[in-house]
């Protein structure tokens, strides 16, 4: 039988009086029933010659409702309902030992479900699950577990620095995508266990503004920036009641805006460069302009991209062009006009006189005259 049960506090419809259901255990709208000693409670949606409509696929007679039955195991499923509660935060968030002083990772536990009990994995000790007070234990993890949740995120920031800093790599985006979509869950879940905490709402607003960008495989690195930067704004709001969590994650994102011109220009090669084709050569010729005067205007950011080696970025990406078995293969489909134009268009770039200065500037001259002679291309 295929089971749909309500487990969310919706409002009861309206009970007749000429039912008396009140007498049968069900005055609130609800039937409880047992399964597999499971307690479910269904929404009672009417009643029609005698028999309740609930969400089952059995109607169920009123004449075999047992009082104390519902009584019974309507108390058996407000004590499961609190240990799935409870189950749930620890297993989700941890446990604080109040006698030891310390706090449990989930994975040092072990549930029961028929015992209504959690055992300590290394000492065997076992915990009534009845016994714990889970207000008390979302208040003794909370500072706990922002603390551990503002590591995760200056780890996954580091990731982003990594990936808008690279020359854009699938696999990359695919390993930060995974990483941010598992700790937008961890957010998600810690923010349903504290659903007034303004921290969390905080943070899952933004880590969704993100993952939204994240949609996309190459996601606009200026989109981002503008994201945390707000995100920080608004930390500094919480700052008085949530000090460690607020001050780690701002810190690092301090060190972000501080790389903020770097990682745009390396964004904006990383728009063409890892497409090959006229048009994108054209977009590269415009960006090596660009970069040739960037000393002029950020000389910061210009010595941090030498430092990296950022002009070997652009011979590798010309070379690739002037290769000659991709030549061969454009020319053998036809493509003759689309190899010339490139070619042409690679030759008067480096005859530009911004690029003078390169190093890579002679090699490559020959390798286009050898190109031109080789396959015949002419303007």
């Amino acid at each position: 039988m295929n089971y749909q049960f309500e487990t969310e506090n919706l409002n009861s419809y309206e009970i007749s009086p000429q039912l008396d259901l009140e007498r049968r255990g069900m005055g609130d709208g609800y039937y409880f029933i047992e399964i597999a000693r499971i307690v479910f409670r269904c929404k009672i949606l009417g009643v029609l010659d005698g028999y309740l409509d609930i969400n089952l696929k059995e109607s169920i007679a009123v004449d075999s409702v047992d009082y104390e039955n519902q009584m019974y195991l309507r108390e058996e499923f407000e004590v499961q309902k609190k240990f799935v509660m409870a189950r749930s935060f620890i297993e989700k968030v941890g446990y604080y030992d109040t006698q030891s002083d310390s706090f449990c990772s989930p994975d040092q536990f072990e549930f029961d479900l028929f015992r209504r009990s959690i055992s300590f994995v290394e000492t065997g000790k076992e915990l009534d699950i009845s016994l714990i007070n889970l207000d008390q234990q979302k208040s003794l993890v909370y500072e706990i577990e922002l603390e551990s949740l503002s590591g995760k995120i200056n780890a996954l920031f580091d990731k982003f620095i990594n990936f808008f800093g690279l020359i854009y790599d699938y696999n990359v985006y695919l390993e930060v995508k995974s990483e941010l979509t598992n700790l937008f869950v961890s957010v998600v879940e810690l923010a349903d266990f504290y659903p007034l905490d303004e921290t969390l709402a905080s943070v899952k607003d933004y880590f969704t503004q993100i993952l939204i960008l994240f949609k996309f495989p190459k996601p606009k690195v200026v989109d981002f920036l503008d994201i945390i930067f707000a995100f920080k704004e608004d930390l500094k709001n919480y700052k008085s009641s949530m000090f460690v969590f607020s001050n780690n994650v701002i810190d690092k994102i301090r060190d972000i805006r501080s790389l903020r011109s770097y990682l745009v220009v390396v964004s904006r090669f990383s728009n063409f460069g890892d497409r090959y084709n006229f048009y994108a050569l054209l977009e590269f010729f415009k960006f090596l302009i660009f970069y040739s005067k960037l000393e002029r205007y950020d000389a910061i950011v210009a010595k941090k991209l030498a430092d990296y080696n950022f002009e070997n970025k652009f011979k590798t990406y010309l070379v690739c062009y002037l290769d000659s078995k991709r030549v061969m293969r454009l020319l053998s489909d036809g493509g003759r006009v689309a190899v010339t134009n490139e070619v042409n268009l690679i030759e008067k770039i480096l005859e530009h006189s911004d690029l003078m200065d390169y190093n890579f500037v002679e090699e490559l001259k020959e390798k286009v005259i050898g190109l031109k002679m080789a396959f015949h291309l002419h303007n």
